[in-house]
């Protein structure tokens, strides 16, 4: 018998898969790249060129080589293609994973992107099924800021430690603290708080990733002439806050009614129900280097 490679997935011997980048590929091994989770609703892909953005600043953090001006729009083309072969529908979910193509252990043999496109469908809009949240502090594995904390990595480990965390205590989700004592943002979404008609957003180079949406909701109150401050909270700053809220790509704007081991008790309809109005009559400005993405 000639002798080869040979894979065994949970007890059932396995000749190689036809596509071993993806069964047994870098990163399903290492997570060894980034993706994008995007909205779209009322048939509009939202905040593409944003998200393409930050796709083209992950992959050049983690040294994918790739040339933007071609593999960009392979991807937004691709995207809607993958929607298109789905169907028609108001409300999707689309998830786009760019990884390292090739083998090698920790140093690669090849540094070529190649992607994985998935798109589900949507019941009802998300930004209306999320009810306010529940929430408490995971303290056990504090994010360190760096390059990496920039990007949506495929690793996700710190994350899934604190969602698991949070259904334990009964939450809704776990906010996250740095390796400095700050409060950064939740397992799945960016943080932000309202205090004396301003609101505070932690910084990005806190260690909190450059949210999507957060950085759409800056630019609406800005726009709405609200005064947005960046910097780092505490939990004493949970303490005195008059509203928190945690934004994401998929689910908009979701209220924050509780806090574990604080004193938070929030007002009701202050800011957020004017920012669900806004997000919802918002168009985002085109991208600055159009030809790029």
């Amino acid at each position: 018998m000639p002798i080869g490679k040979t894979i065994n997935i949970n007890g059932k011997i396995e000749e190689p898969s036809l596509d071993p980048e993806l069964a047994t590929g870098r990163s399903f091994r290492y997570g060894d790249g980034v993706f994008e989770t995007i909205l779209v609703r009322n048939g509009h892909t939202l905040f593409l060129d944003d998200h393409l953005e930050r796709l083209e600043d992950g992959l050049e953090i983690i040294g994918i080589d790739f040339q933007p001006r071609v593999f960009l729009p392979k991807i937004r083309q691709e995207v809607a293609r993958t929607l298109s072969h789905m169907g028609e529908t108001p409300f999707a979910r689309v998830r786009v994973q760019v990884y390292r193509r090739g083998g090698g252990a920790y140093l690669p043999e090849r540094d070529l992107p190649g992607y994985l496109i998935e798109a589900s469908p949507l019941d009802e809009d998300p930004w209306d099924k999320t009810p306010a949240q529940r929430v408490g502090m995971f303290h056990h594995v504090p994010i360190t800021p760096s390059p990496l904390t920039r990007i949506k990595s495929c690793n996700a480990l710190p994350y899934i430690l604190g969602a698991r965390f949070a259904q334990s205590k009964g939450w809704d989700d776990a906010l996250m603290r740095s390796s400095d004592g700050y409060v950064i943002e939740s397992t799945i979404c960016n943080l932000f708080i309202v205090h004396a008609a301003t609101v505070f957003t932690p910084p990005v180079h806190g260690g909190c990733i450059p949210g999507i949406m957060r950085r759409n909701i800056i630019r609406i109150l800005r726009e709405k002439n609200v005064t947005v401050v960046e910097k780092h909270l505490t939990h004493m700053d949970l303490n005195v806050a008059d509203e928190i809220f945690l934004t994401n790509a998929i689910r908009g704007v979701v209220k924050v009614k509780y806090v574990a081991d604080t004193t938070f008790e929030p007002y009701q309809n202050q800011m957020i129900p004017y920012l669900k109005k806004w997000l919802r009559e918002y168009r985002p400005p085109p991208p600055l280097h159009p030809e790029d993405n």
